[in-house]
């Protein structure tokens, strides 16, 4: 699967250099410090919601970071 992710700069006071990052398809949007850092919470995000969703006793790896990377 590919995700399409939107990021655009926070413009408010005291957010200078944060950056939100948005996946329309998942309906799910953060933020974080730079580019960088706003991928790294969006996607850690997604997998929270995730695991979230799992039903207990299933897999609990890291495969979802692996199929994001590729």
């Amino acid at each position: 699967m590919r995700y399409h992710i939107f990021l655009r700069p926070v413009r408010e006071e005291g957010f200078e250099g944060y950056y939100y990052a948005h996946i329309p398809t998942l309906e799910l949007t953060t933020h974080g410090k730079g580019i960088e850092g706003a991928l790294k919470a969006v996607i850690e995000a997604w997998i929270e919601e995730k695991a979230e969703k799992r039903p207990s006793g299933s897999y609990k790896g890291g495969a979802e970071c692996a199929r994001l990377a590729t």
